[in-house]
């Protein structure tokens, strides 16, 4: 199972991608057995499911919305950053299509992100702005269930407040810890991924960036 490249996906491909900006996408990309993105077609969460007898209303502009100066300041050599779309984030290999369709759902159009490499560790901040915590929360709940069938497990992550889930997964070659939390109208995502396992080191750096975006994203 290969980490880096978008052929972890089933989505498009980038024309001659940046390695750094493949090695940023294996700390994002849920790369569960088999290679590719199988196990999420058809998954269909109930709180994303358009009513048919909605009718198309002009976007809202959010309050509160988190910008990238609120992000936390990664170790390392800054990687990429900025304030995305869905859609530019999926090009950068950020995002599958599910997801995207996940945020579009929920009204998420503006992600802040930020990512780093530093000593072989892969550091990333994505946040997802909406437009409400009532959105922010269905949000959460759906990208939980879809990241739970991506092959990321529960862990018990000491140092953290309880709003904060951190989750696990470990493969052949990678290891990846992701913290995520609601902050005001978005939700917050973090991770730290290494080649190989090195799983305590690992732990604490996802740690340590938590509360560094803690302090200024506080959860809820």
């Amino acid at each position: 199972m290969s980490w880096t490249g978008a052929e972890v996906f089933t989505s498009a491909r980038p024309r001659r991608p940046h390695r750094r900006r493949l090695l940023l996408a294996a700390l994002l990309v849920l790369a569960a057995g088999a290679g590719g993105a199988w196990w999420w077609r058809g998954y269909e969460p109930a709180s994303a499911t358009p009513s048919s007898a909605s009718t198309p209303q002009a976007a809202v502009e959010p309050r509160g919305e988190i910008e990238v100066d609120r992000l936390p300041t990664l170790p390392g050599v800054r990687l990429d950053g900025g304030m995305l779309s869905p859609v530019e984030a999926k090009r950068r290999n950020l995002l599958n299509d599910l997801e995207v369709e996940l945020l579009n759902a929920h009204g998420s159009t503006r992600v802040a992100y930020a990512g780093s490499a530093d000593n072989g560790a892969l550091y990333a901040v994505l946040v997802f702005n909406t437009n409400s915590s009532d959105k922010a929360e269905k949000l959460a709940s759906d990208l939980r269930e879809f990241h739970r069938r991506g092959g990321l497990t529960p862990v018990e992550q000491s140092g953290l407040p309880t709003e904060v889930s951190v989750t696990r997964l470990v493969a052949a070659d990678r290891t990846l810890y992701r913290a995520t939390y609601l902050s005001g109208n978005a939700v917050v995502r973090i991770g730290v991924s290494r080649a190989g396992g090195e799983e305590p080191a690992l732990a604490e750096a996802l740690r340590r960036t938590a509360r560094q975006a803690l302090e200024a994203m506080p959860a809820r």
